[in-house]
């Protein structure tokens, strides 16, 4: 559970840090209690950036810190928040919701885009929409922005800094994390990529016969032991969900997890499926229908690494 008191990538008011956006979630979660009033916080919707401190030259020169940025403070009844985690294919296609067949959304659920009730804005005054305009003053290009699709941040290179913020009736000061200046924006990154991948590209056409290079495939399924068939969809996308589930279970395990609601799983696997480019966009909507099929998951947890624990609850034994 996230502390309050956690400190982000800058520390201090009025500091200038060279960093790099490494990742970058949209996280529905809750604080702890406050320590002194006992009083704790609706669940709410925050981005986490995840940020190296670089060097001049771009070398890395510490370990990724994240930094929260809240989006959309939750409401105090008992109403699904407006403003809440969705996954998206790409930065043009509808967001698909990660509430759950009965409407409900898991403490946890993580996306790479914001899923918005209809009518609902995103609140500016808040810390995620505060860094955006800020990322807009310096030039950052207003459409990238618009599409709120997290992996467009993975690379950007800037001056993250932390400035005076608004005071609360009680006195409680807030601090904004802004970019200072911009070294260099993630797209600019992106787009050099396309020139040092192209000669992968061109060899796999004429290595496609080779009997070696049709076995190339198979290590992306080598977690599969043999997971259940599943009416209505093909083995091979049974077999994929399985080894991204695999995947999505060792990161958890490796963070100290012990265990994770079905959902949360199945958010973070979805994050292995859009990293994984060699596969068709369309298939994300397949990937997300299956695993998120309760009987199916139950069928397959054995081979992935999740038994049914209490509840919701799954334990991970990877």
């Amino acid at each position: 559970m996230y502390a309050p008191s956690g400190r982000g990538f800058v520390e201090k008011v009025g500091t200038d840090r060279l960093g790099e956006v490494t990742g970058a979630v949209v996280r529905y979660h809750q604080w702890q209690a406050n320590k002194k009033t006992g009083v704790q916080q609706a669940p709410l919707t925050a981005l986490f950036l995840s940020i190296k401190e670089i060097d001049a030259q771009g070398n890395q020169t510490s370990e990724p810190v994240d930094t929260e940025l809240v989006v959309e403070w939750g409401p105090k009844d008992d109403s699904i928040i407006r403003v809440r985690p969705g996954n998206a294919a790409n930065s043009t296609t509808d967001p698909e919701d990660t509430r759950d067949e009965n409407g409900n959304l898991s403490l946890g659920s993580e996306g790479n885009t914001f899923y918005v009730d209809e009518g609902v804005q995103i609140n500016r005054t808040n810390a995620y929409g505060i860094f955006v305009s800020s990322l807009k003053e310096k030039g950052f290009k207003p459409d990238v922005l618009r599409n709120s699709y997290m992996p467009d941040f993975v690379g950007l290179r800037a001056k993250f800094s932390l400035k005076p913020g608004k005071k609360k009736d009680d006195g409680t000061e807030f601090n904004d994390f802004v970019v200072s200046d911009i070294i260099r924006f993630p797209y600019e990154a992106a787009a050099a990529k396309p020139a040092a991948a192209a000669p992968k590209a061109k060899a796999k056409p004429a290595a496609a016969p080779a009997p070696a290079a049709a076995s190339a495939p198979a290590p992306a399924a080598a977690p599969v032991a043999s997971p259940a068939a599943y009416a209505g969809t093909d083995d091979e996308i049974s077999a994929k969900s399985v080894a991204f589930l695999t995947t999505a279970v060792a990161k958890r395990s490796a963070k100290g997890d012990s265990t994770c609601t079905h959902q949360q799983l199945v958010a973070a696997a979805l994050q292995e499926v859009l990293a994984d480019k060699s596969l068709p966009k369309d298939d994300l909507k397949k990937y997300q229908t299956l695993m998120k099929d309760r009987t199916w998951f139950l069928e397959n947890g054995i081979s992935f690494g999740a038994i049914a624990g209490d509840g919701d609850q799954f334990i991970l034994t990877a």
